[in-house]
């Protein structure tokens, strides 16, 4: 069994004073995220700004996609026009834009 599996993300998981700014918007990590990489291109998407149940509509890598998240699990998944499940992992903020600096943060 997946000891992660049930983890469930949050903002309020733990304290820390590392942050990410664009606009005027800061991130606090550890901010639970959907990240995904389309057609060479990143983008996170923070669970605390998904609508919970309703699927947003978003285009990545010249690919249109639609995220949602799970209200109950606060999971989220990506799939692509056709419904197909597109590779994404729920990740921490801090840790995905460690490994990929010119990740873009979608806002709602």
């Amino acid at each position: 069994m997946n000891p992660w599996r049930k983890k469930k993300f949050s903002s309020r998981a733990i304290n820390t004073t590392s942050s990410w700014t664009e606009t005027g918007k800061t991130i606090r990590s550890p901010a639970g995220m959907l990240g995904t990489i389309v057609n060479g291109e990143a983008k996170a998407y923070p669970l605390d700004n998904l609508p919970p149940g309703k699927a947003i509509s978003d285009t990545i890598g010249g690919q249109n996609i639609q995220i949602s998240l799970d209200p109950v699990t606060r999971t989220a998944t990506a799939t692509d026009d056709n419904g197909q499940t597109i590779p994404a992992g729920m990740v921490y903020w801090f840790a995905w834009q460690a490994f990929y600096p010119q990740t873009e943060l979608w806002k709602p």
